[in-house]
Formats: structure tokens, sequence, C-alpha cells
């Protein structure tokens, strides 16, 4: 799921903002998640757990808008 997601979310938090799509990733990550502790079935289990690995970019997108709030001359020397 996070091959798939990485691409299109960071696509999508170039246009849209990284923030609102931080939102939403959050929110899929956690219903996900929270979902996959009740599937009733070994599918439905795999479905939510590709959603979450899906949302799993967060992380990234995390770390790059974090990194835009250091000063331009900080950012390498991280």
């Amino acid at each position: 799921g996070k091959c798939a997601g990485e691409p299109i979310w960071g696509a999508a938090s170039d246009a849209w903002g990284r923030r609102p799509v931080i939102i939403l990733l959050c929110v899929l990550t956690a219903a996900s998640a929270s979902l996959s502790a009740f599937s009733p079935s070994y599918e439905c289990f795999s479905a939510l757990r590709l959603a979450f690995g899906f949302a799993l970019p967060v992380d990234n997108i995390v770390i790059v808008w974090l990194l835009e709030m250091l000063p331009p001359g900080c950012r390498g020397t991280l």
C-alpha cells in the first residue's frame, strides 16, 4: 500500500498543501487501523491493512513539512 500511496499523496500534498493531506491521512490511518481490529474476515482485514499502508506515507509528508519550517541555511545540515 505504501508504494502505491507515496507518489499519489506526495503529489496531492504539493497540489493542495501539506496540512490538509496530513490531516486526511491521519484520519484514514486511524480509521483503517481501528476498523482492522474488528474485521470479521481475513479478506476484510487484508483490505483494511492495505488501506492503512496506502495512508502510511504521512510520515514522509510530515518530515518534509517540518523541514520546510527550518531556515534555508539549516535544511541540509540535519
